[in-house]
């Protein structure tokens, strides 16, 4: 690894904001490439974009300049995700999930691959396993054909704060679908599962024809012993709602009532209170984690 020193923090951050937008686009072009052809434009700017960063010498204005064209990439890929996922699940509503446990044999789908999950919850309907999202897949649940499943019995937030600790603490089988995983190393192998071709190191690969040692592995471990109490958060959005607010706070940011935005990157961080507006471009999490960090689960 080789450490970088910035003498302007500005370009520092900004750097990390470049680069965290650019890791939501190219998460998801894989899968759109599977459904819709991509414009040869967007791969260039990716590339340009990459090119950029590998450079040490960088400007304020240029990583601006890079980060407005990161913009234009991940509005694009998003506005082709969603086209997609509402054409093949179901337009996106606001629903209310479930975060509890519930007692029983278990099965954690992290990742972005919809339909890994679709296929798993066809496969696994009669098989008495509950089965979680974590992630990117906690979208899932706001499509009116992943509601039909009653055996999706929720998201599952663990008791920390970051992707190692939660998964080594689930109690049941673990599939890592398509999407960045990262820092695996010390997490207890036998029960997770990769669906990528080139898995992590001590990860089980599993086909998606055969989903058998996913299955085996989730009834060998003991699940969840107990039935916690419902919890519910809101997922999903109203597109009227979302128009209301974009209106809202471009008057807010006009009228200068808006001085400070926070924008928190990843999935890591620390929530600045003394914002006007707060936006997180990594999980979601943050919205909820003051109301759960504090729940003692029995099991």
């Amino acid at each position: 690894k080789k450490t970088i020193e910035f003498d302007n923090f500005d370009i520092f951050a900004l750097q990390e904001l470049l680069r965290q937008s650019l890791c939501a686009s190219v998460t998801y072009i894989n899968y759109i490439m599977q459904e819709e052809k991509i414009n040869i434009s967007v791969y260039k700017k990716i590339y340009e974009i990459l090119d950029f960063l590998s450079d040490e010498k960088r400007t304020l204005n240029e990583t601006k300049k890079h980060l407005m064209k990161a913009g234009e990439v991940n509005f694009i890929i998003m506005e082709l995700l969603y086209e997609i996922l509402s054409k093949t699940y179901g337009n996106i509503g606001k629903t209310k999930v479930n975060i509890s446990r519930k007692k029983g044999h278990s099965i954690l789908v992290v990742g972005d691959d919809f339909k890994f999950l679709k296929d798993l919850l066809e496969k696994t309907k009669d098989k008495d396993i509950n089965i979680y999202t974590y992630g990117n897949l906690n979208y899932a649940h706001a499509f009116r054909e992943f509601q039909k499943y009653k055996h999706l019995k929720g998201i599952y937030f663990g008791k920390y704060t970051n992707i190692t600790g939660d998964i080594e603490a689930f109690r049941g089988a673990v599939v890592l679908s398509s999407g960045n995983i990262e820092n695996l190393d010390d997490i207890f192998r036998g029960r997770i599962f990769s669906t990528e071709e080139i898995s992590i190191l001590g990860v089980g690969n599993i086909k998606k024809d055969n989903l058998q040692p996913l299955l085996n592995a989730a009834y060998d471990s003991e699940g969840y012993l107990t039935e916690e109490e419902d919890r519910f958060i809101d997922i999903g959005f109203e597109q009227k709602e979302v128009d209301k607010i974009d209106k809202l706070i471009y008057t807010k940011l006009k009228s200068k009532e808006i001085k400070k935005i926070t924008i928190l990157l990843g999935c890591n961080g620390n929530i600045k209170k003394n914002s006007n507006l707060f936006i997180s471009l990594g999980c979601f999490e943050y919205e909820y984690f003051e109301k759960i960090k504090t729940t003692k689960y029995k099991d």
